[in-house]
């Protein structure tokens, strides 16, 4: 049995969800052996919800010196892909130790990568170039489904019908300002004024979340309690009528689950491969570029509240008029 290692050590919920599929369909179509290097963090979804057989930890964007350590539990492999831009040290001392018959990367450049998919796949989301992988290694009948780990009550009784809301990325420039976050929230409880708005916030941001809910004072508007971790997050999802959020897993996962979602990206010279596809119950509204601050290239605060409104509505009445249908 041909044996195959995914390099996922940078952390990246989102990253995990949009491969995914990549994993199930490897063993359905191609019966390969799967290892994962990846994080500590990460681990359970990888044992747990993809099924990998094999799962070495290791810390986040490790150095040479920890790479040396997992030589022992990663083995050999026959495939290696890493689906990176920049084949980096770490990757490199990983694929010369290993000597994989193929490797697949992003990096046309590196000499060690056999399969060089930059651009050959430019152009295409994540999720068409792992399909694109699984493609040039023999498989075909490729089911592109995301899998969404299972979600984790937060013990907290909520109802099913409010709009979820995520101003806040990985990073600062990912994310929406506060202030800014206010003026849309206060357009969309004019919209909506049945609604409840709850924001969605980790233990790092939730200052800032109570923040925004301080500065509106309205009491449909608050913060989505006791999310401690992505399963949490997850249950918010799943039991929300709409998600508007920034460039992050919640974007993912919420196509995924097929939520009414509105998701807001940065506006980019070309084309971002982070989108998420096409689908009715999906719509984007991009922010335009702009000097923030000055060490900052993205901004997150310039895109049309008014746009995000609308799209919120169109994909409101989207579901009414497919209960109309059903009806018929």
């Amino acid at each position: 049995m041909k044996t195959l290692l995914v390099i996922r050590w940078d952390g990246k919920i989102g990253d995990t969800i949009v491969s995914s599929f990549f994993f199930r369909e490897v063993k359905r179509l191609l019966g390969f052996h799967i290892k994962v290097i990846t994080t500590k963090t990460l681990s359970d979804i990888y044992t747990e919800d993809l099924q990998v057989a094999d799962v070495i930890t290791c810390e986040e964007s490790p150095d040479l010196k920890s790479i040396a350590r997992l030589y022992r539990n990663i083995g050999s492999c026959d495939v290696l892909v890493h689906l990176t831009q920049h084949i980096n040290a770490a990757d490199e001392e990983v694929i010369k130790k290993l000597k994989p018959s193929r490797v697949f990367s992003l990096d046309d450049g590196s000499s060690l990568v056999t399969d060089k998919l930059g651009k050959v796949t430019e152009g295409m989301g994540f999720i068409d170039k792992y399909a694109y992988v699984l493609r040039l290694l023999g498989a075909e009948g490729i089911n592109k489904k995301l899998i969404v780990p299972k979600s984790k009550s937060n013990d907290t009784d909520n109802c099913n019908d409010y709009i979820l809301f995520n101003p806040f990325g990985s990073r600062v420039e990912k994310s929406i300002h506060p202030s800014t976050s206010a003026k849309l929230l206060s357009s969309i409880l004019e919209y909506f004024p049945n609604k409840m708005v709850y924001i969605l916030s980790s233990p790092r941001t939730k200052s800032d979340a109570k923040e925004i809910c301080r500065s509106l004072g309205n009491p449909r508007v608050v913060c989505f309690p006791n999310i401690t971790n992505i399963r949490n997050a997850i249950f918010a999802i799943e039991n929300a009528a709409q998600v508007i959020t920034v460039d992050t897993a919640i974007c993912h996962i919420s196509y995924a689950l097929k939520k009414k979602l509105v998701a807001i990206y940065p506006e980019l010279p070309n084309e971002n491969p982070w989108l998420p596809p096409e689908q009715e119950t999906t719509a984007v509204v991009k922010s335009g570029t702009g000097e923030h601050c000055s060490n900052i290239r993205k901004n997150m605060n310039s895109f049309s509240i008014e746009r995000v409104v609308r799209e919120m509505v169109s994909l409101d009445r989207y579901g009414k008029n497919e209960k109309s249908k059903n009806k018929v």
